[in-house]
């Protein structure tokens, strides 16, 4: 008990330029000793998403407690699933606010916030994304932006992209992707003026990757 609430007083200390994930079984011991709230919620680990809480019945304030202390071990909330309603999709506050009053079980996935970068060619790498045909002007305008870069939020946005042209038009049918006309964009790193950082992307089975950073419109081109 010690051990873990001079850990979580470090945490709480920590500079704000310093990017660092906890290793996930000590951030699991923190979050259960200060976030079980009489065992409403139990914890276990995955590989692709890193943390599983599944949740049986909190307050929002206990909620906004777990959320905080997540977000400073390193971790955001990405995904909640409810089985009882066969229900599942990206984590919204909204969502969230929908469930608790309701006393709702569900799960709430948690992933890495500074997850590992990927190794890649600038000068030869293609990628692709997918989105929705309303963006189309926009994208073609001012490129690919993050609605936030700042990796200090609870949930940082992110742009998704596809090794593959053929997973991106899967991506697009998926009913999660919440895409209602499709379109599907080119991405040629190797006209970006700066090295565009990419991450894994654990929910992908390695088809897919994910970056913080603005790409440009140089950088893209609209398939038909």
């Amino acid at each position: 008990m010690i051990k873990l609430k001079k850990l979580i007083e470090d945490i709480q200390n920590v500079n704000e330029g310093l990017i660092s994930t906890y290793p996930i079984n000590d951030a699991i011991s923190i979050l259960k000793t200060w976030c079980s709230y009489g065992n409403k919620i139990k914890y276990s680990k995955s590989e692709k998403v890193k943390i599983l809480a599944n949740i049986t019945s909190i307050s929002e304030h206990e909620l906004d407690v777990l959320l905080k202390y997540a977000n400073n071990l390193g971790y955001y909330p990405s995904f909640i699933v409810s089985k009882k309603y066969n229900w599942g999709g990206k984590y919204t506050l909204d969502d969230i606010n929908n469930l608790i009053p309701k006393k709702i079980p569900f799960t709430l996935k948690f992933e890495a916030k500074y997850e590992v970068a990927i190794e890649y060619n600038p000068m030869s790498t293609i990628l692709y994304h997918a989105t929705d045909e309303i963006y189309r002007d926009k994208i073609l305008k001012i490129g690919l932006i993050p609605k936030s870069k700042n990796k200090i939020a609870n949930h940082p946005d992110r742009i998704y992209l596809t090794f593959r042209k053929e997973d991106a038009y899967l991506f697009a049918y998926n009913p999660l992707s919440n895409i209602k006309n499709w379109i599907v964009f080119e991405v040629d790193l190797s006209k970006a003026k700066n090295k565009i950082r990419l991450f894994k992307d654990p929910n992908m089975s390695n088809k897919g990757c994910y970056t913080y950073e603005n790409i440009h419109p140089i950088c893209l081109k609209l398939l038909t």
